[in-house]
C-alpha cells in the first residue's frame, strides 16, 4: 500500500506557485467571481476564492498571468475546469480553498 502512495504522489503534475487574479464562474452562469491563484500546474490549479462551490462543479477560469511568469507581456490563461476539492479556509483574504482539474485551456495574449 505504502508503495502505490509513493508511486501516485511521483505522478502528479509539478505545482508551481503563483499569485495571480483570476475570474471564475460556473459553467452555466453569467456571473463572474475573483480570486487568487496558489499554485499552477500542467493540470490543475489551487485558488482562494470568497464563493463557495461544489465537488463536480464545472467552472470557466480566466487567470491573468504576471508578466514575469508569462514572458514578456502578460497573458490570460483560459480554461474550463472541473471542482476537485472545495473546503473553508481561515484566512482574511478569501473563504475557500479550491483545487480544480484542467479539462483544456489556452493562452490569450493580452493586448492592453
Amino acid at each position: 500500500m505504502e508503495d502505490y502512495y509513493i508511486n501516485s504522489m511521483q505522478l502528479r503534475a509539478r505545482r508551481i506557485p503563483v499569485r495571480a487574479k483570476l475570474r471564475y464562474r460556473a459553467y452555466d452562469s453569467w456571473s463572474w467571481h475573483e480570486g487568487t491563484t496558489e499554485n499552477i500546474s500542467k493540470s490543475g490549479l489551487l485558488f482562494r476564492s470568497e464563493n463557495p462551490l461544489d465537488r463536480g462543479e464545472r467552472i470557466q477560469i480566466i487567470v491573468t498571468m504576471p508578466a514575469e511568469t508569462a514572458g514578456e507581456r502578460p497573458k490570460h490563461l483560459a480554461c474550463l475546469g472541473l471542482v476537485v476539492r472545495a473546503e473553508p479556509c481561515e484566512s482574511a483574504k478569501a473563504s475557500y480553498l479550491v483545487a480544480a482539474r484542467m479539462l483544456n485551456y489556452q493562452f490569450v495574449r493580452k493586448d492592453s
